[in-house]
């Protein structure tokens, strides 16, 4: 396979680029690597026939994948036969965009160490929301610098605590009037909640500098208290979460931490107004302990919260292959994933022993959903089940406390699969059209149930391993990641769709048309 990798903006082959090829559906694969030459010309020789990614880096442009139109976000697999010599294959690069600017503070001095966040509204568990994309902290002169944007628009903001605002425990709380300076995250230009603030549009390769931030003081407040249910509590980690979710994800941004003496008693100073959840969690050998407590924040200091650890959980349990399915080789495992998302919800998961049991440790008093990796192809998900009660769809609530029933889950290997290949509106191959795989409205809440796929540069596609029911399928010419698993984003599209009843084992082939970007477009707005 040769090419050229050029500009995606002015055309201009582009050197000392570096490809990567790797076989698609094997992430720990070895891949094939190469870097283009000073003509932007590259060359993979001696490939194994088979289904690839093509990775394409280089410094000054967004890292990003293969995508016939050069788009930044979506991508085009690539299908090798024996034999095959696939030549002139133009790989556009999309150039970075830069935002750049400056922290002032409300004398017009820069703050230094201020952290400066880039968002973007996305989509996370079917919902639109804020998510962080990049983030950095301002120089001596206040100065920052965010880079490696691809094309967008973003949501700018800038957290600060003040040097002396630092996290000590404290036994003793100043009374309600002693409220303390501080400094409100602010959003572009100076707004104090993201509804407000105005987006910055990155085009292709471009440069936006002289942004200026200037903070302003408010009444900040401390939240105190005591952490009860572990000896030593020197070790945990407090942190005090806004629960509109804003923020999460994004180090250091919207969030307040606290240290524990080695009586349990802490202080978190410097806190806003607003809805939060109190987290605290302890790491030993024996597992990490957790609590959690909503907490409304208002003008005036907390104290006498009483925080209790729980100890950690264990969920038990084996999987059960139906019709002879062969798993030989496979590495199964299973996820417990948190239904709500931010840091320190990070879940949790085992690996099924060779006699498939497993075993899975440290798990908090939250709702989950309940995912297994490591199918083979063409296996499905048929049934999950917590003591007699069925949990396929709707996951697992451990809020009062980890259920001691062992969870029983079922795969069957005769998933059903979708052949099919992917015309544009003027009837041509549509190489790199995202197709998504959308079950019927009444199971659109499990979102395991959606799969995807890219065509491949011949415009063709291939789902196994779905699980008997019916769906929807539809083509993309470019749609936002996780937009498919919003409802109010495809019921415009329903049209374009192409509706399929899937049996067990079932072969079923389609021929879709793609939905152009610019009907997208309208409905992302």
């Amino acid at each position: 396979m040769e090419g050229t990798v050029v500009n995606a903006v002015s055309g201009e082959p582009v050197k000392k680029a570096h490809l990567s090829l790797r076989p698609a559906g094997a992430p720990n694969g070895v891949p094939y690597g190469t870097d283009t030459d000073g003509a932007g010309h590259f060359l993979f020789d001696g490939v194994d026939p088979g289904r690839y990614t093509l990775s394409i880096s280089r410094t000054g442009f967004v890292n990003q994948q293969y995508s016939p139109q050069g788009n930044s976000r979506q991508s085009s697999p690539i299908e090798l036969a024996a034999g095959q010599k696939l030549k002139q294959l133009t790989v556009k690069l999309t150039p970075q965009g830069v935002l750049s600017g400056r922290v002032l503070d409300e004398e017009g001095e820069p703050l230094a160490n201020a952290n400066v966040q880039c968002m973007v509204f996305g989509y996370q568990r079917g919902k639109k929301q804020l998510m962080g994309r990049n983030g950095t902290s301002t120089d001596d002169r206040g100065e920052f610098r965010l880079h490696g944007l691809s094309p967008g628009k973003y949501i700018l903001s800038v957290a600060y605590r003040p040097p002396g605002v630092t996290e000590r425990a404290a036994s003793r709380l100043p009374g309600p009037e002693a409220a303390e300076p501080g400094y409100a995250t602010t959003f572009y230009p100076n707004a104090t909640s993201p509804d407000n603030a105005s987006s910055l549009e990155i085009t292709p390769g471009a440069q936006v500098n002289g942004i200026t931030f200037t903070l302003a003081r408010v009444r900040t407040v401390i939240v105190a208290g005591h952490i009860n249910g572990k000896p030593s509590n020197r070790n945990t980690n407090l942190m005090l979460l806004p629960r509109n979710n804003v923020g999460f994800g994004m180090d250091g941004m919207m969030r307040a931490g606290g240290r524990v003496d080695a009586r349990g008693m802490f202080q978190i100073r410097g806190v806003t107004p607003g809805s939060y959840l109190l987290r605290a969690d302890y790491n030993d050998e024996s597992g990490r302990y957790s609590a959690r407590m909503p907490i409304e924040v208002g003008n005036s200091n907390i104290d006498g919260i009483e925080l209790t650890m729980q100890p950690p959980g264990e969920v038990h349990g084996r999987v059960i292959v139906e019709e002879n399915g062969d798993l030989a080789g496979a590495a199964l495992n299973v996820n417990l994933q948190p239904k709500s998302t931010g840091p320190g919800m990070g879940g949790a998961g085992a690996q099924a022993k060779d006699d498939l049991t497993f075993q899975v440790r440290n798990v908090t008093p939250d709702p989950y959903d309940v995912r297994v990796g490591g199918l083979p192809d063409g296996f499905y998900l048929k049934s999950i089940r917590m003591g007699q009660q069925d949990v396929t769809e709707s996951g697992v609530d451990f809020t009062q406390g980890v259920s001691a029933e062992d969870m029983t889950i079922v795969v069957n290997p005769n998933g059903g699969q979708i052949d099919g290949s992917v015309q544009n509106s003027n009837g041509e191959t549509a190489a790199g059209a995202m197709v998504t795989l959308i079950p019927e409205e009444s199971h659109r809440s499990t979102l395991w149930l959606y799969k995807t796929a890219n065509s491949d540069q011949n415009g063709h596609f291939t789902i196994k391993g779905v699980r008997p029911g019916k769906y929807t399928v539809y083509a993309w010419e470019d749609i936002e990641s996780g937009a498919y698993q919003d409802p109010d984003y495809v019921k415009p599209h329903e049209s374009a769709g192409e509706k399929v009843s899937i049996d067990a084992g079932a072969h079923q082939n389609v021929q879709l048309k793609s939905i152009p970007a610019e009907k997208n477009d309208k409905t992302s707005r």
